[in-house]
This record gives structure tokens, C-alpha cells and sequence, in this order.
């Protein structure tokens, strides 16, 4: 069993249905993307549910071919995909505008009242504190990554 609670792909469930493991997890986040429905019994993250789909699970793992998981997600996964998608998503990350702090104080400022005030005041004072921090250690004295180009590397 596996309740991934820090690691966003769940590498650890993807292993255990490589060796041919019956895998019961946690219902939460991405954990229900990372493997076919029939390598994986999904339980809500609570007690009941998880001994729920143990249970079941041990039923049902004689009439599971777990010997064949191993091929199935050779052919789902490569480290070539892997690097791909990371790619991707730091790309979007590069190209999407860093919103500035007037955009900031504004969507705080719609989260109402009460939250959107505790927002408001969070925002200047992380807008002071990054000031006072840009002061002591000013951008210009640190290291910069060069620049990369895919181009280039491919």
C-alpha cells in the first residue's frame, strides 16, 4: 500500500505495479492517472476505504494477471515521455506572465472580507520584505543561469 503524500507523480505505485504488485492507494491528486484502473485499487484517503479496498484486493489479485503489469507500463512510460512532459511544463511556466503586485492585490482583494483583507496585508508585507531583501542582496550581485537554447541542444 501507498499513501503518497509529497511526490506528485507517485513513482512508488508505478514501481510496485512493475513488479508485478497489485497496487491499493489513496484516491488524492494525480495518483489516479499514473496506472490503468485494473493495476489499482483506489481508496478514499480514510480508514474504512483503505481496509475496504485491501480486502478487496486480496480477493481479487489471484484472478489479476500482475505478471503482465511490467510490459503494459513499459509500453505507457518511457524516460523520453518523462523528459518531454517536463519540458513542457517548465516552458509554460516560462512563458506565463509573473502577475505584478497590483494584480496581486487586486484577486486578493475578491476573495472577500475577511480573507481578502488577511490576502491584502499578506501581499504588502511580502512585497516589503522582497524590498528589504532586494536591498541587502541586490539582484545584480547574484549568479544568473545562461541562457539555454533548445535549438541549439537539439
Amino acid at each position: 500500500m501507498n499513501t503518497s503524500l509529497t511526490e506528485s507523480f507517485c513513482i512508488a505505485i508505478l514501481e510496485a505495479a512493475c513488479c508485478g504488485l497489485l497496487v491499493v492507494t489513496t484516491d488524492v491528486g494525480g495518483v489516479p492517472e499514473v496506472l490503468p484502473p485494473h493495476m489499482a485499487y483506489l481508496a478514499k484517503p480514510e480508514e474504512k476505504s483503505i481496509v475496504r479496498q485491501l480486502r478487496k484486493a486480496v480477493l481479487d489479485v489471484k484472478d489479476i494477471p500482475c505478471e503482465t503489469f511490467h510490459q503494459e507500463l513499459s509500453n505507457l512510460y518511457s524516460w523520453r515521455q518523462v523528459a518531454e512532459r517536463t519540458e513542457k511544463v517548465y516552458s509554460y511556466v516560462m512563458d506565463t506572465r509573473t502577475p505584478n503586485i497590483l494584480d496581486r492585490l487586486k484577486t486578493a482583494y475578491t476573495w472577500g472580507p475577511v480573507v481578502g483583507l488577511f490576502a491584502v496585508l499578506y501581499a504588502v508585507f511580502e512585497v516589503i520584505t522582497l524590498m528589504i531583501t532586494e536591498t541587502l542582496w541586490p539582484e545584480n550581485e547574484i549568479d544568473m543561469v545562461r541562457s539555454f537554447s533548445s535549438n541549439d541542444y537539439n
